[in-house]
């Protein structure tokens, strides 16, 4: 192979490498973010101020997680981890069982 072809093949496959990387670090920053939301909503932050720790409407940030955290994404109401109801304002779980 050409010097100069086999100088652009090398380049190509670095790029490819690079986006390959970015998208790695993208997919751990998303998680991070999911995490520290969940753990704000679990502790009683509201998504209005979830959403203005964002920079988007607190509408958006339910969007974007309430799914992740609940489990449904209907309510909005954080879940403990392990437990099968949502937790109240006072933190626990609203079932009586």
């Amino acid at each position: 192979m050409e010097p100069v072809a086999r100088f652009a093949l090398d380049r190509i496959q670095a790029a490819r490498r690079d986006v390959e990387e970015a998208g790695a670090y993208l997919a751990l920053a998303q998680a991070v973010e999911a995490d520290a939301v969940g753990y704000a909503v679990v502790r009683g932050v509201s998504w209005a101020d979830v959403g203005r720790a964002l920079g988007i409407s607190r509408q958006a940030a339910h969007e974007r997680f309430a799914r992740r955290i609940t489990g449904s994404g209907s309510q909005g109401r954080a879940v403990r981890p392990g437990a099968s109801a949502p937790l109240t304002a006072a933190g626990k779980s609203s079932s009586h069982t």
